[in-house]
């Protein structure tokens, strides 16, 4: 029942946002078609290619999507994965992090030794842990979802955070047919400016324009100018040392 009552809110937090037309400010094919690829979702009815979505999304790094959520979305995020949501933003970056960092290892152990090797309640926890429905759900449609998580997050290399957002977005309604890849378009479709635009610039970062670098530079000291104002006003203070790394 949380995480139906979470998912809901993780998707209007992010719907609030919505998705401008976003200035082509690109020098480059690949950066071009990245920013033409939002600007697409927004504009016209045309439904991306799963290569392009797919494509689109590997350039999110895990660690840029997490340091771009507002503490709203945080606070929604660390529910959604049992976490209680305690503590200024960076210590819920830093919890959530470690979180997903032990989700990850663990992907890589149950891709070694294969889904068929989990007993029923070692494949109801593994589903639970990243966010997909078990309630009411056969072991063999467990088995399928799994398997698309771990192809996703493995084969294709799509950062954990927009997966564990795009279960969220399915969450609840088992007979859906949408798949984890239609909500990872959705997810896409409405992720914030400045998550976009700073991930526009780890592509192909030597041919990124001096403008474009300042453009993102502002933006980040904005965030940092309301997280820092945000600790003042609630009097906690909590030095954190965020050194841990969920990008491969």
């Amino acid at each position: 029942k949380t995480r139906t009552i979470v998912a809901d809110l993780i998707k209007t937090s992010f719907n609030e946002k919505g998705l401008k037309t976003l200035p082509n400010l690109s020098n480059t094919e690949t950066r071009k078609n990245f920013i033409e690829f939002f600007n697409n979702l927004k504009s016209t009815s045309v439904n991306p290619t799963r290569e392009q979505l797919v494509t689109v999304a590997k350039s999110f790094k895990d660690d840029i999507v997490l340091d771009n959520l507002s503490r709203s979305q945080l606070v929604a995020m660390s529910k959604y994965i049992n976490l209680q949501p305690y503590g200024p933003d960076q210590m819920l970056r830093y919890r959530i992090r470690y979180k997903m960092l032990q989700i990850k290892k663990d992907d890589r152990s149950i891709d070694y030794e294969g889904i068929e090797t989990l007993s029923v309640p070692e494949l109801q926890s593994a589903c639970s842990s990243r966010g997909i429905k078990i309630y009411g759900v056969s072991p063999g449609k467990l088995k399928d979802d799994l398997q698309i998580w771990l192809t996703m997050r493995l084969r294709e290399k799509i950062p954990s955070t927009l997966l564990l957002l795009a279960s969220a977005y399915t969450y609840g309604d088992i007979n859906s047919t949408e798949t984890l890849y239609d909500a990872l378009q959705t997810v896409l479709s409405s992720i914030p400016d400045e998550l976009i635009n700073e991930a526009a610039l780890t592509i192909e970062p030597q041919n990124v324009p001096s403008k474009d670098k300042i453009k993102v530079i502002k933006e980040q000291e904005d965030l940092i100018k309301t997280e820092i104002q945000q600790e003042m006003d609630s009097g906690l203070v909590i030095p954190v040392k965020d050194d841990l790394n969920l990008d491969d």
